[in-house]
């Protein structure tokens, strides 16, 4: 990505630059006189990258900070901190569950069968919160949450 620079910047980069021109052009018109030879001076890329940074203004470097933090921060979002955890159930399909009062369709206790699971694998958050089984008991094949039934 090429860097922009602001209008300002290249006026003084530009004011600079002629001006050391015009002292090479005298530096080198008063070595010509002395000895009559031409020689060439270019200028170095090294002088135009400190002309350059001779007239950054303070804000100005200021910005290129904060988009350093910006890419600092961006990139650590990026990297896992630590190991991540996995949720796994102590029942799996064909156990034994028990139903809470809570959970269950009718006022009491409840006992049946795993027949499937649902496993969401997006997030762990989702996969506590989302995560169904469908259990056959005597009231019938229904849909409950994983984290509400307990083994037997």
């Amino acid at each position: 990505m090429p860097r922009r620079f602001k209008r300002n910047q290249l006026s003084h980069v530009k004011e600079a630059l002629n001006q050391q021109k015009a002292e090479e052009a005298e530096a080198a018109a008063a070595e010509q006189a002395e000895t009559g030879e031409e020689q060439p001076t270019p200028t170095s890329k090294e002088d135009v990258k400190k002309a350059f940074k001779d007239s950054a203004q303070p804000e100005e470097s200021g910005q290129s900070v904060k988009k350093q933090m910006r890419k600092v921060r961006k990139n650590l979002r990026r990297q896992s901190v630590g190991q991540k955890r996995t949720v796994s159930w102590s029942h799996e399909v064909g156990d034994l569950v028990q139903i809470p009062e809570r959970a269950s369709r009718i006022s009491e206790e409840d006992y049946g069968i795993i027949v499937q699971m649902t496993d969401p694998k997006k997030s762990n958050e989702t996969q506590v919160h989302d995560s169904q089984s469908l259990v056959l008991s005597p009231a019938g094949r229904n849909w409950y949450r994983t984290k509400n039934l307990r083994k037997v």
